[in-house]
């Protein structure tokens, strides 16, 4: 069936801590790009908001939409399965031919390329997910508070925790707990001020502290990324996921684990998750997403 020349695919992929987006014609070519801050409409509804608005205005600017143009969009955010904050997003971004959900089905679909598999997404906040020939079964994705575990922000607030204890003579100081103490402002009551007011975004700022030192040999930092490969095998193991089967470590963090999930073999996602929210979009419209480039 042709589309109509007018016809345009809005992607949105919105995280924690980055926003991207891309606009492509019917043929599955990229027409614009554009990247904006953190994008999680539970956490801060009023700043993703502002973000992704930004980001959307950018690519009609940069791709000289007409108004004529019929656009059909699909925004993949952290934070869209709380309760009620995708209606109350679209109707405040006048979106007509839109999908909002969270970023799992974007990174599975884009990971994946529609195939059948299992991925592990770790970036400022986290999920685990199996696509099977029928469905999407899904761990995690709660946020912090609750939740997350495995991912920047979790890993970010345990080091943060560990610190505390050490200044607190209740476990050996390690370089990593040094540094995640002065980072966050020194001392304990310093520390406690920063805790009061940090969103998981500055807690997932840590985390590259913890990578590093654990690739270090810190022994802090070890036992932490242990813990989230350790959690990441439990999701998997829970969801049927099997060692021969396609794994895809995402996120920030997420291809940090791979050297501690022994016995499970990970591979390069197929395309970005921007692109996912593009093919979900795509489908919406009832465009054949096969065989067209999504770059």
């Amino acid at each position: 069936m042709s589309q109509p020349e007018n016809l345009y695919l809005m992607g949105v992929d919105g995280g924690g801590s980055r926003c991207r987006f891309a606009l492509a014609n019917a043929d599955g070519r990229v027409l614009a790009r554009a990247e904006e801050g953190a994008a999680n409409i539970a956490s801060d509804f009023a700043t993703a908001a502002a973000a992704i608005r930004r980001g959307m205005e950018i690519l009609r600017q940069t791709a000289k939409l007409p108004a004529s143009a019929q656009v059909v969009a699909h925004l993949g955010l952290a934070g869209a399965n709380a309760p009620g904050v995708a209606a109350r997003l679209k109707d405040h971004l006048g979106l007509a031919r839109a999908a909002i959900e969270d970023d799992r089905r974007t990174a599975v679909t884009a990971a994946l390329g529609g195939g059948q598999g299992a991925v592990a997404s770790c970036g400022t906040g986290s999920f685990v997910c199996r696509q099977t020939a029928d469905d999407l079964l899904s761990i995690g994705g709660w946020g912090l508070p609750i939740g997350d575990d495995a991912s920047g922000a979790w890993l970010g607030q345990r080091a943060m925790r560990r610190a505390v204890l050490a200044l607190d003579g209740l476990v050996p100081m390690t370089g990593l707990l040094r540094q995640v103490a002065d980072q966050t402002g020194g001392e304990r009551p310093q520390m406690v001020s920063f805790s009061l007011t940090a969103r998981p975004a500055d807690y997932a700022a840590l985390a590259p502290l913890v990578v590093a030192a654990a690739e270090a040999g810190d022994p802090e930092g070890r036992v932490l990324m242990q813990a989230g490969a350790d959690y990441i095998r439990a999701a998997l193991t829970a969801l049927g996921h099997r060692p021969d089967q396609p794994l895809c470590l995402l996120g920030g963090v997420g291809r940090h684990y791979a050297p501690y999930l022994s016995g499970l073999v990970s591979q390069p996602p197929l395309l970005p998750a921007v692109a996912g929210a593009l093919i979900l979009a795509a489908r919406a419209a009832g465009i054949e997403t096969g065989g067209k480039p999504w770059t």
